[in-house]
C-alpha cells in the first residue's frame, strides 16, 4: 500500500528527530556544532529547493524559525 502524505511526513520527522538525537550524543562540541549547521542547511534546502544560494536559503530558513 502507498503511504499517505501524512505518513510520509511523520516518517521524515522521525528520521530528523533520530539524527538530532545522534548529533546530540557527539562528544566533540565543535563537530557537533558543524553537524547541527549541516542539518539546518539540509532542512533549509527541503523548505526552499529552488533557492540556489546556500547563504540566502540558510538565512531565510533561520529567520522563519524565529
Amino acid at each position: 500500500m502507498v503511504p499517505t502524505v501524512e505518513e510520509e511526513i511523520e516518517q521524515f520527522l522521525g528520521q530528523v528527530q533520530q539524527r538530532q538525537r545522534e548529533v546530540a550524543a557527539v562528544q566533540n562540541e565543535s563537530f557537533r556544532k558543524v553537524l547541527y549547521l549541516v542539518m539546518t542547511d539540509a532542512l533549509a534546502k527541503v523548505r526552499t529547493p529552488r533557492e540556489s544560494s546556500n547563504r540566502t536559503r540558510f538565512l531565510n530558513f533561520v529567520r522563519e524559525l524565529r
